[in-house]
């Protein structure tokens, strides 16, 4: 076999190998957090949950509206938008996690704006309302930060 061809199947053996692990690790946290802080799901008062519903909401814009909609109501200009919190993905729940807390005023003004010019029972209107249930629930912003940390440390 050539040499190059061999570099190139042992730098795939090695990424795949580091991936699978990296995911296996991922998944050490996943159960606690489940048994903890409770099963996730539509309806579900998690702070998974929470974090699937701010995904959500901005998900139910065109990336570039939902970036001048949190610019024109927070005077923030976020760069991107945030990222899926998958509980296998937990780089991508820690980032979420984060920006939540960090903004989580922003995120109550955005939320309640929607809820104020969306018509009732839309999809929008929905998920900006279960957001601003979620942000009000003291007990789900400890879980927040109990993951934030978490993933910090």
């Amino acid at each position: 076999m050539k040499s190059s061809i061999k570099k190139r199947v042992q730098c795939i053996a090695t990424h795949t190998s580091s991936t699978c692990n990296l995911h296996g690790m991922n998944l050490g946290l996943s159960l606690p957090i489940l048994l903890v802080m409770g099963d996730r799901g539509l309806l579900k008062r998690t702070a998974m949950q929470c974090l699937h519903t701010a995904y959500n909401l901005s998900q139910q814009f065109k990336a570039n509206e939902w970036l001048e909609i949190w610019q024109v109501l927070t005077g923030v200009n976020l760069v991107k938008q945030i990222k899926s919190p998958i509980l296998t993905r937990w780089e991508y729940v820690g980032e979420t996690c984060s920006h939540i807390l960090e903004h989580k005023d922003n995120w109550m003004l955005v939320a309640k704006h929607i809820v104020n010019v969306q018509k009732s029972g839309s999809t929008r209107h929905t998920i900006a309302s279960y957001l601003v249930s979620y942000l009000n629930e003291p007990m789900l912003i400890a879980h927040l930060h109990f993951i934030d940390g978490y993933i910090k440390s």
